[in-house]
């Protein structure tokens, strides 16, 4: 008898946990599948959002911000232009390709050469700064010697046009790999 009722009990809850789940599965389909999982889950109207920035000199930058969202198609109204990466828990990642050199090159980027002539874009001089972007090996006995004295020294990169010039000047210098 006992055993009779515990059945009838787990039959029950059983029952109740399909009907939840096939509404939950409607609404969400119902919604062409763009309702996030998060607010789902949670009963949250918001989500943290990471956008990152990804520049020309393969520096990306990184913006934390909590946004009141109901659909994925209203987040993505938001940030036109902008490319959604991924959703894991309660956190969306969208990322935008930025045609420009990242502030922090702007600011204090210089390209300059290494001791085995490889060509690098420096946080600052050259000297013991952290690099940002290593490009090629140059062949040095080949660079005119003015363009190497700048280059030991650092040409200071300012712009987007600076930055292609370099590289554009350095190219046919570009040793082979082996």
């Amino acid at each position: 008898m006992e055993q009779s009722i515990f059945m009838k009990m787990v039959f029950r809850f059983l029952a109740v946990m399909v009907i939840v789940n096939f509404f939950l599965i409607s609404s969400i389909v119902a919604m062409g599948g763009n309702q996030i999982a998060v607010a789902a889950e949670t009963n949250s109207t918001s989500i943290s959002v990471r956008l990152e920035r990804h520049y020309v000199d393969g520096e990306i930058s990184e913006e934390y911000i909590t946004e009141p969202i109901e659909t994925i198609e209203q987040l993505m109204g938001q940030y036109h232009g902008w490319i959604f990466v991924s959703q894991n828990g309660d956190e969306m990642i969208l990322k935008k390709d930025v045609p420009d050199l990242s502030p922090l090159t702007k600011a204090n980027g210089f390209f300059s050469i290494s001791n085995d002539g490889q060509l690098n874009l420096y946080d600052g001089s050259a000297e013991e700064q952290p690099i940002i972007q290593s490009f090629f090996r140059l062949d040095t006995k080949k660079l005119e010697s003015g363009l190497h004295d700048q280059l030991r020294s650092g040409i200071r990169i300012g712009t987007l046009d600076d930055y292609r010039e370099v590289l554009s000047i350095c190219l046919p210098y570009r040793q082979e790999e082996m």
